[in-house]
């Protein structure tokens, strides 16, 4: 089509149309083949004098450059589309600009900064009614705001983005991927499992394999904090064979990170290895934070494996304080219950940043060291005080009716609640509920 169009169409039609056919080949992180087909749609736009298509084309120029490791010219291409859009005096234009910043942040490990810009963005998007760029902003948006620890926000913006018929099945399998993340990581594994497998089928599918990468590492540790070590360990081998599928530069490190964490722990040195091999080469092409941060993380679990445990804690605490900087909470906590796992002393900041977040899965991990258990501690924390007034109404045989009236809360709430004590305790009825709380201890 984008040969035919370079044929038969004006300029302005015909870069949009080799626009298309670089996204769709970015999306599968084809990012050689990508850049070709970019390189066309900027020869077409140059011959055109239609400032929209001038403004696209540098802003994906400026992703791309950006995905391959290239921030210099992805700096230079942003720069440029940015300059051309508040030229142009048009605000759908500065909003697309911004959209595309925030994407480069992205990639330039600059979570804070991604997060800025897209709020710019969906200002401007919200000022000119543009409701698809708006919708797009929200769904990166909702990811951004789960890498920096803001959990609350991340799910409400995700489920504005599901929320309406509006939104494409693409955008809803990013809402679907964050919220997934946010109750695997929550203590929430059955929901949380759920909509990762429903996204990471979708994704696999359509070829989106960048969303896939995040998928795989949350249904990895999930799986491993429920004590299914072979699903565990059959998501993250799947996580480094999707891998060698790309020319990923980023999107991988996250999943990574936990991998050789789980490839520590169960002895599978060689996969540990990988994990690391991986992360080097990622690091060759991406040179920020977050990559170093992956390589002293990994390279401490395999000294710790090797047992030279004084050198692995000294490069975890390299890591975790590389992901402090980076303005990344979650693995920056990760890494400090690593460094507590491997025999260094308890950390108490890293307990109370882990509660503030509402990690409670990760809380949890460092209470048992073999992997195969399950990780729920016996006295509960990932239940909260509203739950565990709840359960106790349950296990006493109360209706949902008659604990709203005891605890002054409408029924819906209480259903609320005792919904996800089911899905923290992984069951379905209320009696296999009170059963399970009971075994752990959780109830007289």
């Amino acid at each position: 089509a984008a040969e035919i169009a370079a044929n038969s169409l004006p300029p302005a039609a015909a870069a949009h149309t080799w626009l298309a056919h670089a996204d769709f080949l970015a999306a599968r992180l084809r990012l050689a083949d990508a850049q070709s087909s970019a390189s066309r749609a900027r020869g077409h736009a140059e011959a055109s004098d239609d400032i929209a298509v001038r403004v696209e084309v540098a802003g994906f120029d400026g992703l791309l450059s950006a995905m391959r490791g290239d921030h210099s010219s992805a700096r230079s291409h942003l720069a440029n589309c940015l300059r051309l859009a508040v030229a142009s005096g048009q605000p759908a234009l500065t909003a697309y600009a911004y959209k595309r910043q925030a994407n480069v942040c992205d990639y330039l490990g600059d979570y804070p900064g991604e997060t800025h810009a897209h709020r710019e963005a969906i200002r401007l998007c919200r000022e000119t009614s543009n409701a698809e760029t708006e919708k797009s902003c929200l769904a990166c948006l909702s990811y951004a705001c789960f890498r920096t620890g803001d959990w609350k926000e991340a799910v409400r913006t995700a489920r504005t983005v599901t929320a309406g018929r509006d939104a494409g099945p693409e955008l809803a399998s990013i809402g679907d991927i964050v919220t997934g993340l946010v109750a695997v990581f929550r203590g929430e594994f059955r929901t949380g499992r759920r909509r990762l497998e429903h996204a990471s089928a979708f994704v696999r599918e359509r070829g989106i394999l960048g969303l896939e990468f995040f998928a795989r590492w949350g249904l990895g540790f999930a799986s491993e904090c429920s004590g299914d070590a072979s699903a565990a360990e059959a998501a993250y081998d799947a996580l480094r064979g999707l891998w060698r599928e790309t020319e990923d530069a980023h999107d991988a490190l996250p999943g990574l990170l936990f991998a050789g964490a789980f490839y520590a722990d169960t002895g599978r040195t060689a996969a540990l290895g990988d994990c690391a091999d991986i992360v080097a080469r990622i690091g060759a092409r991406q040179d920020h934070h977050e990559s170093s941060a992956a390589q002293k993380a990994l390279t401490g679990e395999i000294a710790i494996r090797e047992g030279s445990v004084a050198e692995g804690l000294t490069l975890l605490t390299n890591a975790r304080d590389l992901y402090c900087r980076s303005g990344l909470p979650l693995e920056a906590l990760w890494t400090g219950r690593r460094r507590v796992k491997a025999g260094a002393p308890p950390d108490q900041s890293v307990t109370t940043g882990l509660r503030r977040l509402g990690a409670s899965a990760v809380l949890a991990y460092s209470i048992n060291s073999d992997v195969g258990t399950s990780t729920v501690p016996p006295d509960g924390p990932n239940l909260t005080p509203r739950m565990r007034d709840v359960l106790g109404h349950l296990a006493a045989g109360l209706t949902s009716k008659e604990i709203a009236d005891r605890l002054t809360l409408s029924v819906r709430t209480v259903e609320m609640h005792t919904a996800r004590l089911m899905d923290r305790l992984d069951c379905r009825t209320r009696p296999e509920a009170i059963r399970r709380a009971m075994d752990r201890g959780w109830l007289p």
